[in-house]
């Protein structure tokens, strides 16, 4: 029996085909990586963007973190995301309220003891 690998024709050593085919793998693997991380910087940009509306960067926080700006104008969250996008609270606060306003929500912040 031959040592190379009937898939191959006889033309490389099975050895030889499984290291390229790994090889291949890992490139593939490393261009994913470097993507999403490009992706993920250009997103990190976009936050921070004063070429961007408040409405786009706070758009640009929830899409990389996957969650919503919260309906109540006293979530902790509302600090965090102001200072990931370099926005004011009373940026965050004014987008808050226009969205709020726009889907006819009317919130009832209760007080510390609820």
């Amino acid at each position: 029996m031959s040592s190379h690998s009937w898939l191959f024709g006889g033309d490389v050593p099975a050895s030889t085909a499984k290291t390229l085919a790994i090889q291949r793998r890992s490139d593939e693997i490393a261009a994913e990586m470097f993507a999403r991380a490009e992706k993920r910087k250009l997103a990190f940009e976009e936050l921070k963007s004063t070429l961007y509306s408040p409405r786009d960067r706070i758009g640009a926080w929830e899409r990389l973190h996957g969650l919503q700006l919260p309906l109540d104008s006293q979530h902790p969250i509302l600090l965090s995301i102001a200072r990931s996008t370099e926005l004011t609270l009373a940026q965050v606060l004014d987008e808050q309220a226009s969205r709020n306003e726009r889907a006819g929500v009317r919130v009832h912040s209760p007080g510390v003891y609820g």
